[in-house]
């Protein structure tokens, strides 16, 4: 890896919303010679995340430790890249582990640069007089900064001998957590039957002073969890997650004048007259994201729907000229070129809707804007539990990269983010809401919204399959009645053989049991029956939950409200999961049969 030198220091680029998190872990005590050469290889690996994707921004966690944590947030200032400081304890006792006043004062300066502070809450069981002490409490918090970095980044940033360390939960552990998975005393939701996942670690291969230099010092080594059999494979879905973030975040930026005009009806959509609560809340920039999302995804619907239409329209008019061809004017040669131009249309329509990726950003899009939307409403509600956890497991190869941007994304004010134009965030303002007033927005703006929306969505599910089954039995029908016609007229008027049949009719004969697999086909591609039982089965879950939770309002019950808006909340994602499922097993393709 060589560095970029024609990249200066001040350089600025227009970035997307989502984020590549880059977490930071590494040795305290570097050997000052070493230093240039880790600055060079930290700067070329950051280079390099900028060149595959140049209009995404990485966000760097550092918690600004001596050694290689500063060293990785002075480079990640240099290069104008955002940094988080997640503190494992309040400054003043965190600032006890520098010796020197040189060195705090550092940490202080870096802190200012930073562009947010993330102080970590106190591990259940430990309290600030206890971690205030060296002992037991204060290497616990560690561990929950270990964790909380390995929980919020795509990737681990590592300057580490490569030597697993007797000290608890230093670089070494922290490195495991990454490859291995968070261990379960610093995670509320690990699984005891799912796998778990583990990230990347980039591994600067770093001397320590005073101890043995490794045999590969200063090289970088890419290690990936146990569970990819070759680096090859973990290399690959790291790749495909950056490169779905960096289309997302494109996709964002290259949309036509009229997009902001649609984001602001997705905002009014789903928060209506409550919008400037929500942004008082603190709020905005998750719901700014979700009308991105929920308008790029209706959009890539649009170019799906409208490729997936003219394909079985042009389908049935080249059969329609084929079939004149072979019963009426077999001598009409362009009958023939028209069948045949109609196939090729189809076909680039086929291969557009492919190259595009109509189809799957509108899936992708889709289910990054619900994911956004349960958690929108469970951030109001205060609702402790994470999405990530609860979505698209079992879609996870096709879909990481929509679970990494809901697992690190960490809302920053409008005034931060350029792309936050449209809605005004006021963090600072007082919330000026009581619990109950929080609850009562989750109510209206989702749980009764959506019970109306499943309820019409079902509705209109069940007419559309209803109809296409009607429109199949009667193209069905109707060929049978025309055969049959056929039949008796030439046994009456042709009983030597002699007559030629009713070409015309053979051609309506012919094409009815075509148009009735068509008209089915395309019903079966929308999905229609069995987004009708899905939305049905969700319309009585939301339909119970109004009840319920306007019981529990009623009687003051916020805990029995708050865990009712979690439990829904995951029978929504587990909804909507499905629905990709559905839906990534119909790709735009030519109907064939």
């Amino acid at each position: 890896m060589t560095e970029t030198s024609s990249t200066p220091a001040n350089f600025e680029r227009t970035t997307g919303p989502l984020p590549l998190v880059i977490g930071v872990t590494g040795h305290r005590d570097l050997r000052e010679e070493d230093l240039p050469e880790l600055r060079r290889i930290v700067r070329s690996l950051f280079l390099e995340l900028r060149e595959k994707a140049p209009n995404t921004p990485l966000e760097i966690l550092s918690p600004l430790a001596e050694g290689a944590d500063r060293l990785v947030a002075e480079i990640a200032f240099e290069l104008g890249e955002r940094v988080v400081v997640p503190l494992p304890m309040p400054i003043e006792t965190y600032l006890d582990d520098f010796e020197a006043e040189e060195s705090k004062a550092e940490f202080m300066r870096l802190l200012e640069r930073a562009d947010d502070v993330v102080e970590l809450p106190i591990a259940e069981g430990s309290d600030r007089e206890g971690i205030a002490e060296y002992g037991p409490q204060r290497d616990r918090q560690y561990g929950v900064m270990g964790a909380w970095i390995v929980r919020n980044s795509h990737l681990l940033l590592a300057l580490w001998d490569g030597v697993m360390s007797h000290l608890p939960h230093g670089t070494a552990d922290v490195v495991m957590f990454n490859l291995e998975g968070i261990p379960e005393e610093f995670s509320r939701s690990a699984s005891l039957i799912e796998p778990p996942e583990g990230d990347p670690v980039y591994h600067v291969v770093t001397p320590r002073r005073g101890a043995e230099i490794p045999r590969d010092a200063l090289s970088v080594r890419r290690l990936f969890p146990p569970r990819f059999s070759e680096g090859n494979e973990g290399e690959a879905r790291l790749t495909a997650v950056i490169d779905a973030t960096e289309r997302f975040n494109r996709d964002v930026l290259t949309q036509p004048d009229d997009f902001e005009e649609s984001c602001r009806q997705s905002i009014e959509w789903v928060a209506g007259d409550d919008v400037e609560a929500i942004e008082r809340l603190g709020h905005a920039p998750t719901l700014r994201l979700f009308s991105l999302a929920d308008t790029l995804a209706n959009r890539f619907a649009g170019h799906t729907r409208v490729s997936l239409k003219w394909i079985f329209i042009l389908v049935a008019v080249s059969a329609l000229f084929f079939d004149i061809y072979t019963h009426v004017y077999l001598l009409a040669w362009p009958l023939l070129a028209t069948y045949l131009l109609g196939l090729v249309v189809v076909y680039v329509l086929v291969l557009r809707s492919s190259r595009g990726e109509f189809h799957s950003r509108y899936l992708d899009y889709r289910a990054l804007a619900e994911g956004l939307r349960v958690r929108l409403f469970w951030d109001i509600a205060g609702v402790d539990d994470e999405i990530a956890d609860n979505y698209l497991h079992k879609q996870r190869s096709e879909l990481d990269w929509i679970r990494y941007a809901l697992r690190v994304w960490k809302p920053r004010s409008a005034e931060e983010t350029g792309y936050l134009s449209g809605v005004e965030n006021n963090p600072s303002a007082p919330p000026e809401m009581t619990p109950e007033m929080r609850l009562d927005i989750v109510r209206r703006r989702w749980i009764e919204d959506q019970r109306a929306y499943f309820a019409r969505s079902a509705a209109r599910e069940e007419h559309a399959a209803h109809r296409a089954v009607m429109y199949g039995n009667i193209f069905i029908i109707i060929g049978i009645l025309l055969a049959l016609f056929q039949v008796v007229a030439q046994a009456i008027d042709n009983p030597d053989f002699t007559k030629e049949p009713n070409h015309w009719l053979l051609v309506a004969v012919a094409l009815s049991p075509i148009f009735a697999g068509l008209a089915v086909g395309y019903a079966e591609k929308r999905a229609h029956h069995d987004h009708a039982r899905q939305y049905e089965r969700m319309a009585t879950h939301f339909s119970n939950a109004t009840a319920r939770f306007t019981e529990f309002l009623d009687a003051g019950d916020l805990e029995r409200s708050r865990r009712l808006i979690e439990e829904i909340g995951k029978e929504t994602l587990a909804e909507n999961g499905d629905w990709v499922l559905i839906h990534r097993d119909r790709p735009i393709e030519a109907p064939k049969g």
